[in-house]
């Protein structure tokens, strides 16, 4: 598990449902994106989505997706957890 308290963490996106949040850290080569239940306690269905989620990670691209390489356990909560190449950190930025 990771420990969280080693990262920065940026909020990117967050609806009804899901944050994205970016974990940036000295210790980490590249940053890690983190997908979140937005709820303390998520639906059932939220969480059956997160795990399909990371359960089709073989089937995204690189070249084009930030592919989940864990999913975490917080507080009993799953987070999807992918690493992501300096690029498409800064797209997810808002950078060029």
């Amino acid at each position: 598990m990771t420990e969280l308290s080693s990262y920065a963490i940026e909020t990117l996106w967050e609806d009804e449902e899901f944050v994205l949040s970016r974990r940036m850290s000295d210790r980490a080569p590249s940053p890690h994106l983190a997908l979140t239940p937005a709820a303390a306690q998520p639906t059932p269905e939220t969480l059956t989505r997160l795990e399909h989620a990371y359960a089709m990670r073989d089937e995204l691209d690189p070249a084009w997706a930030a592919r989940p390489v864990e999913l975490e356990h917080h507080w009993k909560t799953p987070a999807s957890i992918a690493t992501c190449s300096r690029k498409t950190a800064s797209v997810t930025a808002g950078g060029k």
